[in-house]
């Protein structure tokens, strides 16, 4: 399951060999890069490690509710604000 987008279609791979790592570090790249898992989802693009999916479904749920708090907060100063006005303009 994607931590991202919450789609079940996902895969896991090997990462490949990678050229330009190879020409940037040399045969570091070779011993350090190749082999390691990757799982992809195929809906979103979003890759991570395994194991990785619990935190980060945690940050994702995180950065939503706060999302969502800031947005309420931000209707509730606008509506206070309106309504501020509404009384203003009837005392006048």
């Amino acid at each position: 399951m994607c931590p991202y987008c919450n789609s079940s279609s996902v895969q896991a791979t090997h990462r490949r060999f990678n050229l330009l790592g190879f020409l940037l570090f040399g045969w570091w790249s070779i011993l350090f890069g190749k082999g390691k898992i990757v799982v992809t989802c195929l809906s979103c693009g979003k890759q991570w490690k395994p194991g990785e999916a619990k935190r980060i479904t945690k940050s994702v749920a995180r950065r939503r509710f706060v999302g969502g708090l800031v947005k309420t907060l931000a209707w509730t100063v606008i509506l206070f604000l309106a309504a501020l006005l509404g009384f203003i303009l009837l005392i006048f």
